[in-house]
């Protein structure tokens, strides 16, 4: 009954497809573009403030700027959708942002121009969100009421 054994080489085929069909890859993150904006907090420029871009539906992770002198960012992240917090690091001392991450830019000497509320620094509670397209956004404003 050569139909009743199986063929070494038939049950070592069998097992290596199973074993290629478990080994899923997740792909690359797509490669990052480049994004500019700007923070307007009511009708001044969001000087100092530390803005950070969290991914929505992918494992990848935030990727955090600070604001210069007029309020103005650029950073590189993946094309996709983003929610984005603002805040203001801490006057005197650098330390944790609401969010859990470390501060990204020095603590500021300024004095305080414009205020952030509370919800702005929490991913789960922001209204902003940015979606940034294949070949980079060109100027993104991300605007705090007063």
């Amino acid at each position: 009954m050569p139909g009743a054994i199986l063929n070494p080489f038939r049950v070592l085929l069998l097992v290596l497809l199973l074993v290629l069909a478990g080994c899923h890859r997740e792909p690359p993150p797509p490669e990052p573009v480049p994004v500019q904006g700007k923070v307007v907090c009511g009708s001044k420029p969001g000087i100092g403030v530390l803005v950070k871009f969290w991914p929505q539906g992918k494992k990848l992770k935030p990727i955090e700027t600070a604001c210069g002198e007029k309020g103005e960012f650029s950073l590189s992240c993946p094309p996709g959708s983003y929610k984005v917090t603002a805040w203001l690091p801490p006057r005197a001392s650098a330390g944790p942002d609401p969010s859990g991450g470390k501060v990204a830019a020095p603590p500021r000497t300024d004095p305080v121009s414009v205020v952030i509320p509370d919800k702005y620094g929490r991913p789960d509670d922001t209204p902003l969100s940015v979606e940034v397209g294949e070949s980079g956004n060109g100027r993104v404003v991300l605007t705090i009421p007063k």
